[in-house]
């Protein structure tokens, strides 16, 4: 950090007390601005951890939930194919197609949820933590 920029720093805090003017000085907002830093981390890594464990409870009930739309609909075909249900074909192809259709989406959309990329979709350029852009 620049000298330039601590005093800047010290010309902006305005204590309420001239005694604690007199005192503070220019290691003092070092460290704070430290702390701050530090404070600021941690909260992101936590918040990182908690997307990663609500990702996998995420992932994990979409598995349930398709695995069981699928075989529901396997179920259908089955009750056809032995003549104890009756459907017209274009019912039958209609089920397939929709569960086909359900099936894909959901499992994009899991998997770009989940494995979220760090590329901007615009330019194509890296994107840091602080969502600037690197060339």
């Amino acid at each position: 950090m620049s000298k330039e920029h601590l005093e800047e720093l010290l010309a902006l805090i305005k204590p309420i007390n001239k005694e604690k003017e007199a005192k503070l000085t220019t290691s003092d907002i070092e460290r704070e601005v430290q702390l701050t830093d530090l404070e600021l981390r941690r909260e992101e890594f936590e918040g990182n951890k908690q997307d990663r464990i609500q990702r996998k409870e995420f992932a994990t009930r979409i598995f349930w939930l398709l695995a069981v739309f699928i075989a529901i609909v396997l179920v259908i075909i089955i009750l056809v194919g032995s003549c104890v249900l009756e459907l017209d074909k274009t019912v039958q192809i209609t089920l397939l197609s929709t569960m086909s259709a359900n099936v894909i989406g959901i499992f994009i959309y899991v998997v770009k949820y989940l494995f979220k990329s760090n590329i901007c979709p615009k330019c194509g350029l890296k994107i840091t933590q602080n969502q600037t852009i690197e060339s």
